[in-house]
């Protein structure tokens, strides 16, 4: 095979195959990453592509959705203090799955207050993972957060994901 005018053995061409792909491992994650105003003061945030956050600048504080996994959430952390300097006040888990909220420790090391609906609370409580922080507290029905000059409102339409 030849590679960049040089006749390459098999071994030779696998071992650049091999160096080319690992360079690709960790170079696309940063180019996939995303952070786009949706809304004055919202913020939509991919690491990856393919799970995707939401952070709201508030004027007295940040309000983070879905903190998805550590490594996701220590890029959304990043992305937010290069828009704020305001504190993360909240993270909310909008469902159980661990593979929507492994990434809870990130904000709660930074003091944010961790919500979700009690039923998410309850199934977590009950099937721990130790990669998955319980939240501080819990709603149920319909919830109204006022911070700053921003009202979110969070609704239990039943089970869904």
């Amino acid at each position: 095979t030849e590679y960049m005018g040089r006749v390459l053995s098999n071994k030779q061409m696998a071992v650049v195959l091999v160096s080319v792909s690992l360079l690709l491992l960790q170079v696309l994650p940063s180019l996939a990453q995303e952070t786009f105003e949706i809304s004055d003061g919202i913020y939509s945030f991919a690491s990856d592509g393919s799970y995707f956050s939401m952070f709201i600048v508030t004027g007295a504080g940040v309000m983070v959705i879905e903190p998805i996994n550590t490594e996701h959430s220590k890029q959304m952390l990043e992305a937010i203090q290069k828009i704020t300097t305001e504190p993360i006040k909240y993270l909310f888990y909008s469902h159980n799955h661990w593979d929507h909220i492994k990434g809870g420790q990130v904000f709660e090391d930074v003091g944010a207050t961790i919500i979700a609906h009690e039923d998410a609370y309850d199934w977590l409580k009950a099937n721990p993972n130790p990669n998955v922080v319980l939240p501080d507290e819990t709603w149920t029905g319909k919830k109204t957060m006022k911070v700053g000059k921003v009202t979110l409102e969070l609704q239990y339409f039943g089970q869904n994901h």
